[in-house]
């Protein structure tokens, strides 16, 4: 945001309208994971669990107080392990980064082919060209026009890849990448962006609503509008676009993005000061939620704001009616006692994977 280092949720795949307090049991529950999995008591675990909620509950009253809070998590107000982050991710390099994904021959940069990034054939490649170009259609007009008045994107195509993804909950699928020029000529200015189909939020299939349904039948749209809604600033190339007839969500492949690794977050006292933040960013994106969010692009009718109620703040107090020790126990049990049960999910398939007890798998 105007050229400012945030830590902030970042990945809205899974977003849709839900109880609030989903968010915060999927984040505790995962908290107690990470810290069972680093050696910490029942005793430790409950305390890390507890500060995260009394964090999340402590800066939704700070919106509540006051409504227009533009907080956000920087290097000004961060310390320890998020400050880190931050830090590191300011000495990235955009053309770096670049470097690390293409080469230049002919006096022109194309993309580094290998086993996992191969050429697209011809059909394939203008239908990425037709949905790059009903993509575009899904950008803000302010935002084409760049961080700075001076510059100028032509959206000129240079190259197309095809990426296989090794991640676990993308294995096996495809996305693309394209090369685009950027606002000059010169090549450090080119900016690479991936089209990767959009999947279905596994929330859909427990939240019944046939009006969600038909405003969130493209999952490119539903994952853009969730950015929108709960982000003070969106990427500036995000969008989305249909490709043959799968939903696609499109963004940049940016050089300034760092994700928390807990490897080295070991000591009590560091991991308390990182759930203290997550509390904070969990609290900031439900409150920034609503339909008068300042970033809510006007130019975009196809974006259902008005389904999103204002002041999320209020909505959550109103819901938890004062009764904050009862909501913070609640919130905490939920999470060691799900933590527990993943634990013994987890073995099961293990054993059940080990000994080839799954039909299908060898």
């Amino acid at each position: 945001n105007h050229g400012i280092l945030n830590f902030d949720v970042n990945d809205f795949d899974e977003g849709y309208c839900g109880p609030f307090t989903w968010d915060i049991k999927r984040l505790l529950a995962s908290l107690n994971l990470v810290a069972h999995s680093k050696g910490f008591s029942d005793k430790e675990i409950e305390q890390i669990l507890r500060t995260c909620a009394e964090s999340y509950l402590k800066q939704v009253d700070e919106f509540c107080q006051q409504p227009n809070n533009s907080f956000s998590l920087t290097l000004k107000n961060t310390s320890g392990a998020i400050k880190k982050i931050l830090n590191e991710t300011r000495i990235k390099s955009h053309v770096a980064n670049l470097e690390s994904m293409t080469v230049i021959e002919d006096y022109d940069r194309r993309f580094i082919r290998s086993k996992m990034i191969k050429d697209v054939d011809e059909n394939l490649r203008q239908d990425i060209i037709k949905a790059f170009t009903n993509y575009l259609k899904t950008i803000p007009e302010y935002k084409k026009k760049g961080d700075k008045s001076s510059e100028n994107f032509n959206y000129n195509i240079k190259d197309i890849v095809a990426r296989s993804s090794p991640g676990i909950g993308s294995a096996g699928k495809v996305s693309y990448s394209i090369l685009v020029e950027g606002p000059t000529e010169t090549l450090e200015n080119d900016i690479v962006l991936y089209m990767k189909p959009a999947q279905r939020s596994a929330i859909s299939y427990v939240v019944k609503n046939p009006e969600l349904d038909k405003l969130f039948e493209h999952d490119g749209l539903r994952t853009v509008l969730c950015s929108y809604a709960m982000q003070a600033s969106t990427p500036q190339w995000l969008g989305y676009t249909t490709l043959g007839s799968i939903p696609c969500l499109v963004d940049e492949v940016t050089a300034h993005s760092e994700d928390l690794d807990w490897d080295d977050i070991n000591d009590i006292k560091d991991i308390l000061e990182v759930v203290t933040f997550l509390g904070q960013a969990t609290a900031k994106i439900h409150c920034v939620a609503d339909s008068d969010c300042a970033n809510t692009p006007g130019d975009i009718s196809c974006l259902p704001f008005s389904i999103i109620p204002q002041h999320t703040e209020k909505t959550i107090r109103e819901a938890i009616q004062g009764r904050d020790q009862e909501f913070i126990n609640d919130m905490v049990q939920f999470g060691m006692t799900y933590g527990k049960l993943v634990r013994r999910d987890h073995q099961l398939f293990f054993e059940a994977f080990r000994n080839k007890h799954i039909p299908g798998l060898q």
